[in-house]
């Protein structure tokens, strides 16, 4: 999160509150990513600097639309 300065920090602070997820640390190396998707099945894919191995969890949430489209957001 610490590259990704800017509103999007405060937007996956927000949603992680709202859905009960655990916070982030200031300046951590946890990796945080906030998609609106329509439903269906998707999978996640999770690979390490050069193909590395090493141990990932993934949580996925389920966050409501918020009333005003962000302008970042694609249409779905």
């Amino acid at each position: 999160m610490s590259r990704n300065a800017g509103s999007a920090v405060a937007l996956i602070g927000a949603a992680a509150v709202q859905v009960g997820a655990f916070a982030l640390a200031n300046g951590s190396k946890d990796c945080a990513l906030l998609v609106y998707l329509p439903s269906g099945s998707y999978t996640a894919q999770i690979s390490g600097v050069a193909n590395t191995t090493g141990v990932a969890l993934v949580e996925v949430y389920e966050v409501p639309l918020p009333a005003k489209r962000l302008p970042w957001t694609l249409p779905l």
